[in-house]
């Protein structure tokens, strides 16, 4: 597109949407702008590194949890020969 009043090529608005209800005017719009937000702006690797960090936080705050504590609420000693 080189100007407001071309048409595009890719996602045009169809015919049939421009009479439709809000409903499916909606449900076009939010498929066509995923389409967008996929291809331009999201960053799959980024995205995937983020989910492994929240992963990782997760099993280590369940690490934590499951951890036995002393009688007086205290992490037990680990260092070798402690009691």
């Amino acid at each position: 597109m080189k100007t407001v009043e071309d048409t595009p090529s890719i996602n045009a608005i169809p015919d049939e949407i421009k009479e439709a209800t809000t409903t499916v005017k909606q449900e076009f719009l939010h498929k066509v702008i995923k389409q967008f937000l996929s291809a331009f702006v999201i960053n799959e690797n980024v995205y995937k590194t983020q989910k492994e960090n929240v992963s990782a936080l997760d099993k280590w705050e369940i690490c934590q949890r499951s951890q036995t504590l002393t009688a007086d609420g205290k992490y037990p000693c680990r260092y070798p020969g402690c009691e």
